[in-house]
């Protein structure tokens, strides 16, 4: 069995204009596949869809490029469905290498 999870982010807004604001991740088990290749789909369908354009991806058809940024960790902190836990660590630094500041 192939698990696929993804970040939920939930806003917390402390003004009307969004300035001061955080977000608060988790991370849950979004669905079991019983085959990699269809986890696979299943997570370039989703991260095309919900963060394609912080992935560079939303309009692309290189599939190289879209598998490279999917799955790659170098994007891990921009990616929101993973095969397998993602690691939290690396995202927190890759965050922080962003200048958003995580506690």
């Amino acid at each position: 069995m192939i698990t696929v999870y993804r970040i939920d982010k939930v806003n917390i807004q402390h003004n009307e204009y969004a300035i001061d604001r955080h977000e608060t991740w988790y991370i849950v088990k979004d669905k079991d596949f019983v085959s990699f290749e269809e986890a696979r789909e299943y997570v370039i369908k989703m991260n095309r869809n919900k963060c394609g354009y912080d992935l560079g991806i939303l309009y692309s058809n290189d599939e190289n490029e879209i598998n490279y940024r999917c799955f790659d960790k170098e994007f891990c902190h921009k990616q929101q469905y993973f095969i397998d836990r993602p690691d939290t660590n690396l995202i927190k630094n890759k965050l922080q290498k962003d200048k958003i500041r995580v506690t």
